[in-house]
């Protein structure tokens, strides 16, 4: 990278963040401290009123702004594609404020790069699975525009109260709840919280949620959070569960895709006869509704308990039909 395109991202970075480290900056360019330092020197003798903060890092004063920064055409485009995500992704409190921010980097392109990309707008698009909510599925009684609402709690330290369904006894309940972070796994986005009824962290499924409201009430999070380490098993598990290890024979393991998560998946081993797939779930019954369809290309290895509820379902598909045989008398 030439020195005036790293000067022009320094600068564009200093205005993104309240504070940031020389190293954090030299990691991002990967340059030397002492190449930073002389970045920032020449900012100063630009007229840019860079302020430091001995242990901190630096920052720009409060007000401080330069005009709208020209995108580049791959830039403009990757922010297409961006706005094509979240309005499939997202949920109904995202789109327009991303849509907006849109116009705005719209608006500062040059004329031919405004066209190249209005071509692309009509030539690009994202679809969801209908099983997934695509296209928007209607829920009367699951509104879909919580997400802005819980990034606002989120980043003001402020607590919650909604409604939240549990698919699994279909009840009801109203919590109180101190928001520590939002996740998008599983085809849907989660709420990390602390639930003040359970007295521990939850898991909350974003479109289980409706009445939502957010308190004067600030809460003092215990702990940084990482998402990381939060989904790495079995820090995401909130109910008990048990271990679960099928054998996927051949390549079937990969028409798994994404639904194997919402079964707890942790890890898979390869081998000679297939993929054997390792789960910590809180539902067998459910997951054995799951693993029906896939039939004789995989065998259950563990608990005795999932394949006797196979067995059961595969008993059961079989009555439903194929009726009982009746067996003809043979003549002598």
């Amino acid at each position: 990278m030439h020195r005036l395109d790293r000067l022009t991202a320094l600068l564009t970075l200093l205005q993104s963040k309240p504070v940031i480290t020389a190293q954090e900056l030299a990691d991002r360019f990967a340059v030397s401290l002492r190449t930073i330092y002389r970045d920032v020197r020449a900012l100063e003798a630009a007229g840019v009123p860079v302020g430091a903060e001995a242990g901190k890092g630096y920052y720009l004063p409060e007000g401080y702004r330069l005009p709208p920064v020209m995108f580049t055409p791959d830039e403009a485009g990757a922010l297409l594609l961006g706005a094509k995500l979240v309005e499939q992704w997202s949920d109904q409190s995202v789109g327009p404020a991303f849509q907006s921010a849109l116009s705005k980097i719209r608006a500062v392109l040059r004329p031919g790069d405004k066209a190249r990309l209005a071509e692309l707008d009509d030539r690009v698009a994202v679809f969801r699975p209908a099983s997934s909510g695509g296209a928007r599925a209607k829920k009367s009684e699951f509104p879909d525009h919580f997400l802005t609402t819980l990034q606002q709690a989120l980043s003001q330290h402020r607590v919650v109260e909604l409604d939240y369904f549990s698919s699994y006894n279909q009840t009801w309940t109203r919590r109180t709840v101190e928001p520590i972070g939002l996740l998008y796994y599983g085809s849907g986005w989660h709420l990390i919280a602390h639930c003040r009824l359970r007295q521990a962290q939850r898991d909350f499924r974003v479109d289980r949620m409706k009445n939502l409201a957010v308190l004067a009430a600030q809460y003092t999070p215990v702990a940084p959070f990482n998402p990381q380490e939060y989904m790495t098993p079995p820090s995401c598990v909130t109910e008990k569960t048990e271990e679960v290890a099928v054998l996927f024979k051949g390549n079937t393991a990969r028409f798994t895709a994404e639904q194997r998560y919402l079964w707890g998946f942790t890890h898979e081993v390869k081998i000679p006869e297939g993929t054997r797939l390792h789960f910590e779930t809180p539902f067998l019954p459910g997951m054995a509704r799951w693993l029906l369809p896939f039939g004789n290309r995989i065998r259950v290895e563990s608990p005795d308990r999932l394949l006797h509820l196979l067995q059961d379902l595969a008993r059961e598909v079989q009555h439903h039909y194929l009726p009982e045989e009746v067996v003809a008398p043979v003549e002598e």
